[in-house]
C-alpha cells in the first residue's frame, strides 16, 4: 500500500494543469518583452473578423469561434509558476473532445514519457494516469479523483478546467467584468507571425483588484481559426506567471471515443486475415507515393516550416536546431534560429543574386559589430556544424536523393523496404516506411545505407526524414512541423533589408 501511494503521487507530480494566478521571479521588461516575442508579418493582411474598429472583439469573437469546434489536438507548451519559481517548459500531446474528454501525453520537459485520461461522467470521475519510465511499467494506470488533495498538489486547478475553451471562458469574463466596471484597457499590436502562422497581437491590462487573476494579457489569435494558439499572463509587477502555447493547433479532427482510453482499453479492430505485404507491393505503394508526392510539390510556389534538425558532423552528433524557415522558388531561403547552437541569428539566400553568397546576422558579439556577413555557402564558417551547405535545403532535395536511391535499389535488386504503417509525427498523421540498400558492393552509389521517412498523410509531403550509416548510427533527422505551403510570400520575405527582421 505504501508503494502505490508513492507512485500516485509520483505520477502527479507531472499531471496539471492550465491556469493559474501564482508568483513569480523577475523577467526581462514586459515593453521589450512585446517587441522581440514574436516579428510583425511583412504585410497587412485584411482581417478575418471584418472592420477593425475596436481590438476587444477580437477576444470576444474566440466564444464564437470556440462554438464550432468538436475535438481538436495540439502540441501543448506549457510553463508556470509554482513555489514562487517559473517551472521548465513542457512539451505535451494534447487531445480535446466534446463535451469533455482529455488526453496528454508529455513529449518532453518535466514529467517526460507520462500520459493521462479524463473522461467527464466516466472512470468514477476519476483520472487515468500512467507514471511512465519503470513506474509506469510496474503499476500501468492508476485512478486519482480529479477533485482531491492529490490531483491538486502541483496545481492550482484541476483537469475540470483544462484546455482551450475554459481558457476563452476565464478571458471573457475577466474582460467583460472589466469593461462592465469601465477598467478595461485593449492595445491591437495588429497582425504577426508566429512560427509560421498569422495571428493578429492583442495586449489587456487590468488594474490591480483583487477581482482579477492577473495584471496583463498576452494573446494571439489564429486569424484562419478565431482561437487563441498562445497565452501570456503577468502579475502586478510585470513578472510571467503562465505561458500556454498551443503549437500544431489542429481542429475537428474526427476523434474517437477510443483516443480516450488507454491502449490496453480501446476496442480491438475488427479481426481480418492478415499477412505481410509482398515486397512488390510494398515498392509499388511507395513508387505511387512518392509520385503523388512530387506531384504536390512540382505545383506548390513556397512553404514554411518550423525545421528541426540534427547532424553528425565529424563523428560527433550535434544537438537539436529548431528553425523557422520561409521557402520560394526557384530557389529563395529565409531562416530564423528558435532554439540551437548556430552561428547565426538568421540569413536569406537567394540563388544567383548577392553575388550568390549567404547573407548572414551573426550571434554575439560580432552581430553587435556586424550587422550583415556575406558568406560562401560552402565556405568554413557556412559549414561548421553543417552537413550540408545552403544549397541543398529543402523538401525538393530530400526527395530527388529519395527517389533516386528508391529506384537505383529497385532496379539493382538491392533494396529491402518495409511500411511502418502510420505514425504520429509531433500531432500530424504519416505513413512512414524504412528503406536498406543491402549490396555493400554498389553503397557509393547511394547517398545513405539506410533511410526512414514519413509522408504526410495530409499532404503527401516529406515531413520526417531519419538517414543512417552502415553500423545504424544516425546521421541526420530532419523534421517539417506545421508545414504550410502557398503563403504568397515576396521578395521582401527574402530580403535582409525586411523592416521586421534583426539583420
Amino acid at each position: 500500500m505504501r508503494q502505490r501511494k508513492f507512485q500516485i503521487s509520483l505520477a502527479l507530480v507531472f499531471c496539471f494543469l492550465l491556469f493559474s494566478g501564482l508568483k513569480s521571479p523577475e523577467i526581462p521588461n514586459i515593453k521589450k518583452e512585446i517587441e522581440t516575442i514574436t516579428n510583425p508579418i511583412t504585410k497587412p493582411i485584411k482581417s478575418t473578423f471584418g472592420i477593425r474598429r475596436d481590438p476587444i472583439e477580437y477576444i470576444l469573437q474566440m466564444s464564437k469561434a470556440y462554438e464550432k469546434v468538436q475535438d481538436y489536438t495540439a502540441v501543448f507548451m506549457r510553463q508556470e509558476t509554482r513555489e514562487g519559481k517559473l517551472q521548465d517548459e513542457e512539451k505535451i500531446q494534447f487531445a480535446f473532445k466534446r463535451p469533455f474528454a482529455i488526453s496528454m501525453k508529455w513529449l518532453d520537459g518535466p514529467g517526460k514519457g507520462r500520459d493521462l485520461f479524463y473522461v467527464e461522467g466516466q472512470n468514477d470521475g476519476k483520472i487515468l494516469v500512467n507514471p511512465g519510465g519503470l513506474l509506469g511499467a510496474l503499476v500501468s494506470y492508476v485512478r486519482i479523483d480529479a477533485d482531491g488533495p492529490m490531483a491538486r498538489k502541483n496545481s492550482t486547478r484541476s483537469i475540470k478546467q483544462a484546455g482551450l475553451g475554459n481558457a476563452i471562458a476565464s478571458i471573457l469574463q475577466q474582460t467583460l467584468l472589466a469593461k462592465e466596471r469601465k477598467e478595461l484597457q485593449v492595445v491591437d499590436h495588429g497582425e504577426r507571425e508566429l512560427e509560421g502562422r498569422v495571428v493578429h497581437f492583442v495586449e489587456r491590462i487590468l488594474p490591480q483588484d483583487p477581482v482579477y487573476q492577473n495584471h496583463r494579457l498576452l494573446l494571439w489569435i489564429d486569424k484562419s481559426t478565431g482561437l487563441p494558439v498562445k497565452i501570456m499572463l503577468y502579475n502586478w509587477d510585470d513578472v510571467l506567471t503562465e505561458s500556454y502555447f498551443y503549437s500544431s493547433l489542429k481542429i475537428n479532427v474526427g476523434l474517437t471515443d477510443d483516443d480516450f482510453l488507454p491502449p490496453s482499453a480501446r476496442k480491438a479492430p475488427k479481426k481480418e486475415e492478415k499477412r505481410e505485404p509482398l515486397k512488390k507491393e510494398i515498392i509499388e505503394d511507395v513508387r505511387s507515393l512518392l509520385k503523388k508526392s512530387l506531384e504536390v510539390y512540382n505545383k506548390l510556389e513556397d512553404y514554411s516550416a518550423t525545421f528541426i534538425k540534427e547532424e553528425r558532423v565529424k563523428g560527433k552528433l550535434n544537438g537539436e536546431a529548431e528553425l523557422f524557415v520561409k521557402f520560394r522558388k526557384p530557389f529563395s531561403v529565409y531562416i530564423r534560429e528558435v532554439r540551437g547552437n548556430n552561428r547565426y541569428t538568421e540569413l536569406v539566400y537567394v540563388k544567383d543574386q548577392n553575388d550568390n553568397k549567404i547573407i548572414a546576422h551573426p550571434k554575439g558579439s560580432v552581430g553587435y559589430v556586424l550587422s550583415k556577413a556575406y558568406v560562401d555557402p560552402e565556405g568554413v564558417w557556412a559549414m561548421a556544424g553543417n552537413r550540408h551547405p545552403i544549397t541543398e535545403f529543402g523538401i525538393e532535395h530530400i526527395l530527388d536523393l529519395y527517389n533516386r536511391d528508391f529506384e537505383r535499389g529497385v532496379s539493382s535488386d538491392e533494396v529491402d523496404i518495409t511500411s511502418k504503417g502510420i505514425v504520429d509525427i509531433e500531432g500530424e498523421e504519416a505513413r512512414q516506411f524504412e528503406l536498406i540498400l543491402t549490396n555493400k558492393v554498389h553503397k557509393d552509389l547511394y547517398y545513405a545505407p539506410k533511410t526512414i521517412i514519413a509522408f504526410s498523410t495530409k499532404s503527401f509531403l516529406p515531413i520526417d526524414i531519419q538517414v543512417f550509416d552502415e553500423k545504424n548510427n544516425l546521421l541526420e533527422h530532419y523534421r517539417y512541423l506545421d508545414l504550410r505551403i502557398d503563403n504568397k510570400f515576396e521578395d521582401i520575405d527574402f530580403d535582409s533589408r525586411n523592416p521586421n527582421y534583426k539583420f
